[in-house]
């Protein structure tokens, strides 16, 4: 059998972004107005860069 990959999936870069906020100390109350607020083609665009790192 072969050993298990260390690479995950890529979440998403909403995910991304919240678990950066969060990390920051980010109330949990405030990601969703937060991540709302990025535009759908700004997401696009963090989604292509982040994939292809």
């Amino acid at each position: 059998p072969e050993p298990p990959s260390p690479l995950q999936p890529y979440p998403g870069s909403s995910k991304t972004i919240r678990k950066a906020f969060l990390r920051k100390g980010f109330p949990e109350s405030a990601l969703q107005t937060v991540t709302a607020s990025i535009s759908k083609s700004t997401m696009s665009q963090y989604n292509a860069a982040w994939k292809n790192w």
